[in-house]
């Protein structure tokens, strides 16, 4: 064999050699991204559901947040109707008091009235006057 063929063999070998080394090389890139792009997608996915699971949960809180509001407002409400209406009841009653002591006062005024006018007596002495 000559030298020439023998080194055109030793060419197309290494040539063979280095395109299935880069073959493989690019093959075990091709695997390494795609893994790489599969946990990037896995992780992804788990970053949305965390963050749906955290949304739901903030959202819960803060329906609970309003209602405790608005049980506290209602809880406030009904203690200062309560307050006035018992500040209706009390002047209620007040006024009610104050009634009967006038109606009281009156009716003694009238028997007194009809005391004097019955007895034909006046309040008032009367002096003579001589002249």
């Amino acid at each position: 064999m000559s030298p020439v063929y023998g080194l055109i063999l030793y060419v197309v070998v290494t040539l063979g050699i280095a395109a299935l080394v880069f073959a493989l090389w690019v093959a075990n890139r091709k695997r390494i991204a795609a893994e790489t792009v599969g946990r990037a997608e896995e992780q992804a996915l788990r970053i949305v559901k965390d963050a749906e699971r955290d949304a739901e949960t903030r959202k819960k809180e803060v329906l609970l947040e309003a209602k405790e509001k608005a049980h506290d407002l209602l809880v406030e409400a009904d203690r200062q109707a309560n307050q006035a209406r018992q500040a209706g009841t009390t002047l209620e009653q007040t006024l009610s008091r104050r009634e009967s002591v006038l109606a009281e006062l009156e009716t003694l005024r009238l028997q007194g009235r009809r005391l004097i006018l019955a007895s034909g007596t006046s309040l008032c002495p009367q002096s003579s006057v001589n002249g």
